[in-house]
């Protein structure tokens, strides 16, 4: 088979039930490695060997991705996030997580999307890297490194095959017992000044989503002005806000646009 993509990296957290919590999406996938390690032994008799032995031990992993949620930091790592604020302490201790991501293969001529699942695994902060702009732009993102064991029953890995990303999406959430997410709204006039009113309408990339939207700087909810496609006037300076809402899925990240209109 030949590989050709990576996509969505997804983590969750470990429980001591073997069930997960707390998982979400983490940005997009750079790169990923998983190289497995075994214990082997051998026996040997009348000047031969008689018994060989090959068990899996653990799994050397290495994940890269274009940038990593605060979420991902309390997680992964056990630091306090408040607010947008990231705390580290010298008692902090990294949490057992589910690792899965979704891989492009080309088998037998058909493209497929390959869902894996590493059910175990503890990664180790890497090193933040900074530096200043000279002649070329330089884009540095994270890399996290990490160790995937067994579970009880001995299994560390599940992968499953299938004809569309949706599809294998759904798999990796049932397994990490991830909730879907609504795509966040998208406006069709980016914020700014402008010199004369402006019509705003608002869409979501979740099919059945309810959009609901707020014109004076609160955080949306349900019980705010719902968008029914009507856009939304905007003849004085204000900040927009929309958040998407679905049954069974959870809310949306809050869009905001700040409008200046200067006439």
């Amino acid at each position: 088979m030949a590989y050709f993509g990576l996509s969505n990296p997804y983590i969750a957290k470990y429980l001591s039930d073997g069930n997960y919590t707390e998982g979400f999406k983490c940005g997009n996938a750079v790169s990923t490695s998983v190289t497995p390690a075994y214990n082997e032994g051998s026996v040997f008799g009348d000047n031969k060997q008689t018994e060989y032995l090959k068990e899996f031990k653990n799994a050397a992993v290495e994940a890269g991705v274009t940038s990593l949620p605060l979420i991902a930091k309390s997680v992964l790592f056990g630091h306090e996030i408040n607010g947008n604020e990231e705390i580290s302490n010298t008692e902090d201790a990294a949490n057992y997580v589910g690792y899965g991501f979704i891989s492009n293969e080309m088998i037998e001529g058909k493209r497929q999307y390959g869902a894996c699942v590493l059910l175990k695994v503890l990664f180790a902060e890497g090193a933040d890297s900074y530096a200043t702009k000279g002649d070329s732009i330089t884009f540095s993102t994270p890399t996290i490194s990490g160790t995937a064991i067994a579970i009880d029953d001995g299994k560390w890995r599940k992968k499953k095959f299938f004809d569309t990303k949706k599809e294998a999406d759904a798999y990796i959430e049932a397994i990490l017992n991830i909730t879907p997410k609504c795509e966040t709204p998208v406006f069709s006039v980016d914020g700014g000044t402008y010199a004369e009113a402006q019509s705003v309408e608002i869409s979501c990339a979740t099919s059945g989503a309810k959009i609901y939207y707020t014109t004076d700087g609160l955080t949306p909810t349900e019980s705010s002005t719902e968008y029914t496609g009507t856009p939304v006037s905007v003849s004085a300076s204000k900040l927009l806000r929309a958040i998407a809402i679905k049954a069974g899925s959870a809310n949306s990240d809050v869009a905001s646009a700040e409008y200046t209109i200067s006439g």
